[in-house]
């Protein structure tokens, strides 16, 4: 058995609007956006969006 010291990541995921949303509980690091209407997706790394 393997014990690990790493922590987890906790993943929230809701609905605004015409947006999808999944992200880090934290909001701090990275988020991934759908948007329902165009099916566009991004992902935001520390407050940058990058595609």
């Amino acid at each position: 058995m393997e014990v690990t010291t790493k922590a987890l990541t906790a993943w929230v995921a809701t609905r605004r609007e015409d947006l999808f949303i999944i992200a880090e509980q934290s909001m701090s690091k990275k988020a991934f956006v759908e948007n329902l209407e165009t099916h566009e997706l991004s992902i935001i790394n520390r407050g940058k969006k990058t595609g």
